[in-house]
């Protein structure tokens, strides 16, 4: 665990240290020049903020977190895009030959990260409701076999919420806007599919406390995520359970009728949950166990069995449990700022939308629901996910 730490440190150290010598050397002292000791004096400040921050927001009271906690995010974000402008603007430059100075260079770079921040910014500022048809539900499914009940005619409204990382940046009042659109939809079921917070229970809790507004015929049902982890997860699972009165599933499950459709609705704890304190993992027996909570025998076919699990990839163990219909996912935030989506696809599989995994089986990924970090997002969407679980047509 140690080596571990060490590792990431230095990893993190040269990171951001060559980062921030790159932008202050051809962005900001061509520029501001004859400013120099001032300019060296911020740029260590700057990249101290963002090499120890992370352990300084878990610390800070929460009336204090929020501001560092938007300075530190918003460079990092400004900073990374200023570094993605300076690829196109020098490479252009040494292509064509063109014959320009340091600070014209200095100030292309600067036009075009600022103009790509803006955009970016605007993004995520927002969130998109995308909804998506599931013709998942059998005759075997259906509380009288043969029989379709009225208020199933539309099928079932579930609402996913993911990666909503409430932070100093998504804090009461933004929740509050997403609470508000997720009851305008009348969703009959709502899914949170982990890495709800970025804090401990102290620091967000008052944020929190906004999602209580929650509705659905059905209620609420949460499960972790890897940020849960860094965050205390014992003590959310408590408060998420007391406070909000949500259905927490540890590797467990919960069964109901809804619409005239039976439905067993399975949560898997995050891989993060396998690793030890002494930074093993324990053997990974998550499905195995929330699939016992359903029945000894396993599960049937008579149900429509919907999986909660924060990270996609954990869809490559369905194949050891054909009757699950769907798994819901989150974690991948599609990359949230382009080119990361090919990082995360090389390392989950999947990225974003609705998948074919097995022989009736399907996994949905939603891009999450903000954004972690930086209040960036690049070719992605801060989405709300509607899925319209409909009955299967009939051939």
């Amino acid at each position: 665990m140690i080596a571990q730490f060490a590792i990431v440190a230095f990893v993190g150290f040269f990171l951001t240290g060559a980062g921030h010598y790159f932008l202050y050397a051809k962005v900001f002292f061509p520029l501001f020049s004859e400013a120099e000791t001032l300019l060296q004096v911020v740029f260590f400040v700057l990249w101290a903020v963002l090499f120890l921050g992370f352990g300084i927001i878990r610390i800070l009271p929460a009336s204090v977190r929020k501001y560092f906690e938007a300075f530190m995010f918003v460079w990092m974000g400004y900073a990374l895009f200023l570094i993605f402008a300076s690829v196109p603007v020098l490479a252009g430059a040494w292509i064509l030959s063109f014959d320009v100075t340091e600070t014209q260079t200095a100030a292309a770079i600067w036009g075009l990260g600022s103009v790509l921040s803006g955009v970016s910014f605007l993004l995520a500022s927002k969130e998109e409701v995308f909804e998506v048809d599931l013709p998942l539900i059998r005759d075997q499914h259906r509380v009288e076999p043969g029989t379709t009940p009225a208020a199933d005619a539309q099928g079932l409204r579930a609402v996913v919420l993911s990666d909503v990382h409430v932070t100093g940046l998504v804090g009461h009042r933004r929740l509050t806007r997403i609470v508000e659109r997720v009851n305008a939809l009348q969703p009959d079921l709502i899914f949170i599919t982990g890495d709800l917070v970025d804090g401990s229970v102290k620091q967000l809790a008052g944020d929190v406390a906004a999602l209580g507004g929650l509705k659905s015929r059905a209620g609420v049902y949460f499960v972790t995520g890897n940020h849960e982890y860094y965050s205390g997860a014992q003590s959310w699972k408590k408060h998420i359970t007391d406070s909000l009165g949500w259905t927490v599933l540890e590797n467990s499950s919960q069964s109901l009728e809804l619409s005239g459709v039976r439905l067993s609705i399975l949560g898997i704890e995050d891989r993060q949950s396998l690793v030890a304190l002494n930074g093993r993992r324990r053997p990974d027996t998550r499905l195995d166990d929330a699939v016992a909570t359903v029945s000894p025998e396993g599960l049937s076919s008579d149900r429509l069995n919907v999986l909660l699990a924060h990270q996609p990839k954990d869809a490559r163990r369905l194949v050891e449990q054909p009757q699950v219909d769907l798994q819901i996912s989150g974690h991948t935030h599609s990359g949230q700022i382009w080119p990361f989506s090919w990082f995360v696809m090389r390392d989950q599989g999947f990225l974003r939308g609705l998948y074919d995994i097995g022989v009736n089986q399907k996994l949905y990924v939603t891009q999450g629901t903000t954004y972690w970090g930086p209040p960036f997002r690049l070719g992605t969407s801060c989405e709300i996910s509607l899925l319209r679980i409909q009955p299967v047509p009939k051939m």
